[in-house]
C-alpha cells in the first residue's frame, strides 16, 4: 500500500521528494502488472481478449503501454526543462547528504537513463510526438521487449531501494498489491459475461488461464 506520508528517517526535503518519486514509482508498477496480467500471461489470455467477442482491448493495451512509456520517461528527465523544476530522480543526489551515498545514487540514476534510453527515443519519436519518418515506417524504431519494460523499472526503483537501505535501515518499500489481482478479475468477468452471451450452461470451474498465474505476481 503506498503511504500517505514522508518516512520520518529522512528529513523534510529528502523526504518530501521520495515521497513524491515513490508515488509515480507504485502508479508505474501498477500499470506494469495489469498490462504483463492482461497481455503478457499467456497465448489463451492473449487470443481471448483480443478475439472479436472483447471490444477495444487494442486500445487498453495501447494505453498502458503509453503509461509505462511515459512513466519510466519522466523519471529519468532531467532536472530541468523549460525552465522549470521538474519531479524525477536527477532530484535526490543533492538532497542526500553523505557524499559517498549521493555519488552512489548518482551512479545508479545513470545506469537507469541507460535501460530507459531506448523506451525514451520511442517516446520521443512514437508517444510524445510522430516522427514523420517513423509515421511513414514504423521498422525505424527498434522492437521494445518486456524484458527492457522490466528491467527499465527495476532500475528506476533502485536509487530508492538504496536510499531506503542506507539511510531508514529497511528495504521495504509501498509497492501495489492488487493490481494484478484486479485485471485477472476482469478477464473472469469477460469470460463470465461471454458464457452467459453465447447461453453456455455452466458447468464448472473457469479454465486455469483465468485465473491467478505466475506473470500475476
Amino acid at each position: 500500500m503506498i503511504r500517505t506520508e514522508p518516512h520520518p528517517s529522512f528529513g523534510k526535503e529528502l523526504g518530501e521528494m521520495i515521497f513524491l518519486i515513490e508515488k509515480e514509482i507504485f502508479r508505474l508498477n501498477s500499470d506494469w502488472q495489469t498490462y504483463r496480467s492482461l497481455f503478457g500471461a499467456g497465448e489463451e489470455r492473449f487470443n481471448f481478449l483480443f478475439s472479436d467477442e472483447v471490444p477495444m482491448m487494442h486500445l487498453l493495451e495501447d494505453v498502458l503501454w503509453h503509461r509505462v512509456i511515459l512513466g519510466l520517461s519522466r523519471l529519468t528527465d532531467n532536472r530541468r526543462s523549460h525552465g522549470h523544476e521538474v519531479l524525477c530522480l536527477d532530484q535526490l543526489p543533492p538532497l542526500v547528504e553523505s557524499v559517498e551515498l549521493s555519488r552512489q545514487i548518482r551512479l545508479e540514476i545513470k545506469m537507469a537513463k541507460k535501460l530507459v534510453g531506448d523506451i525514451r527515443s520511442f517516446r520521443s519519436q512514437r508517444v510524445a510526438h510522430r516522427n514523420l519518418d517513423v509515421a511513414k515506417s514504423a521498422s525505424l524504431l527498434p522492437p521494445l521487449s518486456r524484458s527492457q519494460f522490466q528491467a527499465a523499472i527495476e532500475g528506476v526503483t533502485k536509487p530508492i531501494i538504496t536510499i531506503y537501505r542506507e539511510i531508514a535501515d529497511t528495504t521495504l518499500l509501498p509497492v501495489p498489491t492488487n493490481a494484478s489481482e484486479e485485471a485477472v478479475r476482469l478477464i473472469g468477468l469477460l469470460y463470465d459475461g461471454l458464457a452467459v452471451k453465447r447461453d453456455l450452461a455452466w458447468m464448472g470451474a473457469r479454465p486455469s488461464w483465468t485465473l491467478m498465474g505466475k506473470w500475476d505476481h
